[in-house]
């Protein structure tokens, strides 16, 4: 029944969050007659470039969708920015397996909303569609919006040669002398590195390092506590009566360690976890009377002793509430080190038999939380059971966990 309640309990939450990521934030367009309009535009945290977009111009009115043709720029301060325009993009094959002899771009004309980057004297811009990310320029001396060339193409030995012509494009960026050209030979074609390179010439001989932070992964320590509701079924072989046992609930304490990565994506929306804690306790189950455990045909119970480290490995995506305070959601992978972990059987008279060690394994689960200036944490989280083995591979016990925790970042 636990588990049962347990599952639907994050189902609900789930539910809850799905709904919560349906956000929109104060934002602006600027129509085709260059009129810019103040609104709250969904945030759908396009992973290909957007054709539409849903926007209100009050939290109370109707939901419009404004298409690519009725709108020049659209953007949510410090969060994202599109411009439409009509480029040049090579439409050749990235995937290895379909590219051709050709080593020029293959162009087609499109009018697409492109995603600013870097704005400045120098501006940096992506295309995405599907697998593929293509990455445009400007300069102030000349307006025009054209493609950084990078392709991959099959040479005449069979291989794959690669056309880096983006290195000479972009040579005028040298006129910052913090830009060798030598900088330029080693640059990747990559988003990371662009940005870097168009920033730091549009920041020409400026510090910026606070802003690179800013920009930038961070890392967490914190520390974890609370409760964890723990059920433990037995089964053993089918000719004894162990089968289907449980072991009774406990509630008992738990504490330890989390560290949690947050990734410089989607406006650090996303965050990978790793929590080490400990659990200890006890807890007991009276078999029927003849059992034939062993052999011994009389009343026998169980005394199970749990203690130990576990571990679990998660991925957090953030819902935001406001400035200070988000919800979020994460699968969970976890196993365990067992520490000191065993059941005993005891005959009534409270004498023991013998014990099984206990070996542990994998698990799931699911969690959702709330966390407040990335300080405090509040966080449910379920755990399918883990199936572990004792006394050889005669019996199993599944571990069935529900856990309420705590949590202080220290930083």
């Amino acid at each position: 029944m636990n588990k049962i309640l347990s599952a639907l309990l994050l189902l609900c939450l789930s539910v809850t969050l799905c709904k919560a990521q349906i956000v929109y934030e104060k934002g602006y367009l600027v129509d085709n007659q260059g009129k810019k309009v103040d609104c709250l535009i969904r945030n759908m945290d396009w992973l290909n470039n957007p054709v539409k977009f849903e926007f209100k111009l009050s939290e109370n009115a109707e939901r419009k969708t404004a298409v690519i043709d009725s709108v020049a720029e659209f953007g949510v301060e410090g969060s994202f920015k599109y411009l439409r325009r009509k480029v040049k993009i090579d439409t050749s094959h990235t995937n290895l397996k379909f590219i051709t002899t050709n080593g020029n771009p293959e162009y087609k004309e499109q009018q697409v909303f492109l995603k600013v980057l870097e704005e400045g004297e120098a501006s940096l811009y992506m295309y995405r569609l599907g697998s593929g990310s293509r990455y445009f320029y400007s300069f102030e001396d000349n307006r025009e919006v054209s493609q950084l060339i990078f392709k991959q193409y099959k040479n005449r030995q069979g291989g794959v040669s690669t056309n880096e012509a983006y290195k000479q494009q972009l040579l005028f960026l040298t006129r910052c002398e913090d830009i060798k050209s030598a900088t330029l030979e080693k640059v990747y074609y990559g988003e990371k590195e662009l940005m870097k390179l168009f920033r730091r010439f549009n920041r020409c001989g400026t510090d910026d390092t606070d802003e690179e932070k800013e920009r930038g992964w961070e890392l967490h320590l914190g520390l974890r506590a609370g409760v964890s509701s723990t059920l433990v079924d037995l089964t053993g072989p089918i000719h004894t009566s162990i089968k289907n046992t449980g072991l009774e609930r406990k509630f008992t304490p738990r504490y330890g360690l989390e560290s949690e990565l947050i990734l410089p994506v989607n406006k650090k929306k996303w965050a990978v976890v790793l929590e080490v804690t400990h659990l200890q306790y006890t807890s007991t189950a009276t078999l029927p009377e003849n059992p034939n455990v062993m052999g011994l045909n009389e009343p026998y119970y169980l005394e199970g002793e749990f203690n130990y480290l576990n571990y679990v490995v998660g991925i957090r995506h953030f819902f935001y509430l406001n400035n200070q305070s988000k919800l979020f959601l994460a699968p969970y992978w976890g196993s365990a080190t067992s520490l000191t972990s065993k059941i005993d059987f005891k005959r009534a008279n409270g004498q023991k038999d013998y014990s099984m060690p206990v070996e542990t394994s994998f698990s799931f689960g699911l969690g959702v939380g709330y966390k407040f200036k990335d300080r405090l944490s509040l966080e449910i989280r379920y755990m399918r059971p883990r199936v572990s083995l004792f006394g050889l591979y005669y019996y199993s016990a599944g571990f069935n966990e529900t856990n309420l925790t705590l949590g202080y970042n220290l930083f």
